[in-house]
């Protein structure tokens, strides 16, 4: 194993040059976005009506879209007070703005009090948990350089510190980087009393936010028919510090190795992402407890 400054040298080089050829090359190919989909005919009665006929308890019993015609699929998420659900948004923002493929939106309806239903594109194809252990080692590694041009791509600096992403049910949104930061450094005096551990001082971090998924997971990567990799499932997406994206996918690697995620993945995240390996030591100094 090498030393840890070692290698990040390696890996910041690799990130560098990689970014260099996507700026100069681009990716190949325009994404087949359906001109139009059955519902786009359809009013928003019908399709209120068409989401209420499914029934609650195969609603409740996946957190995953359903199918509801040939060509859409549809997702129950909780209503907001006003405009789209921040998903929608999130979705949307990435699918107008960059060269990503993400299913396009067709609708959101507003199914009841409590929830609304977001109406995409099905995009025909198997789950990245489903194809990588039959990729190639080959496959893999293009797997990462694709990861990594939607990383860079979508991580447009925020110039409002004020806009935040939902971060866990019961802690967030945050009005600004500040307060995120606060609510770690109160992490940290608070697991250094409890556990007697070594203080580790305030948070590295500068308050640059950056728009991020944060579950880039095998599940969420969708290998199309089409020859394309589809980002799917938007429910955690927005403006967050720039080292949350690496530090979320290692924690979740960490958890399902031997499941879903190999020795690969793990290496391959620390390109995907730029690493961060003192914020994710100071992070797991404080998680899970204090988190």
């Amino acid at each position: 194993m090498f030393p840890q400054p070692v290698l990040l040298l390696l890996y910041r080089t690799a990130i560098a040059v990689t970014d260099t050829f996507a700026a100069c090359f681009g990716r190949l190919g325009p994404i087949p976005y359906p001109k139009d989909a059955d519902v786009d005919r359809r009013s928003d009665e019908e399709l209120l009506k068409l989401s209420q006929s499914v029934p609650d308890k195969k609603w409740a019993s996946s957190g995953a879209p359903l199918r509801l015609t040939s060509d859409v699929v549809a997702k129950l998420v909780p209503r907001p007070l006003i405009g789209w659900p921040s998903e929608a948004l999130a979705q949307e923002l990435v699918h107008n703005w960059t060269s990503i493929p993400v299913p396009a939106i067709r609708r959101v309806i507003h199914l009841d009090e409590d929830g609304s239903v977001i109406i995409m594109d099905h995009i025909p194809g198997i789950t990245l948990a489903e194809a990588w252990p039959t990729m190639t080692l080959w496959q893999k590694i293009r797997t990462a350089l694709t990861l990594r041009s939607y990383v860079r791509e979508e991580a447009g600096r925020c110039f409002a510190p004020h806009i935040f992403g939902p971060m866990r049910p019961t802690q967030g949104p945050f009005p600004t980087s500040d307060d995120l930061s606060q609510f770690f450094n109160h992490a940290m005096n608070e697991a250094a009393l409890a556990r007697l551990c070594s203080h580790r001082g305030p948070l590295p971090d500068d308050g640059t936010l950056v728009f991020s998924h944060v579950d880039l997971a095998l599940r969420n990567l969708i290998v199309g028919k089409d020859g394309h990799l589809w980002l799917i499932d938007f429910a955690t997406a927005g403006f967050y510090p720039q080292w949350f994206e690496y530090v979320n996918m290692r924690m979740d690697a960490e958890v399902e190795f031997g499941k879903e995620y190999d020795w690969v993945w793990n290496a391959i995240l620390l390109f995907v992402c730029d690493p961060y390996f003192s914020i994710y030591d100071w992070i797991t100094t404080v998680a899970p407890d204090y988190l």
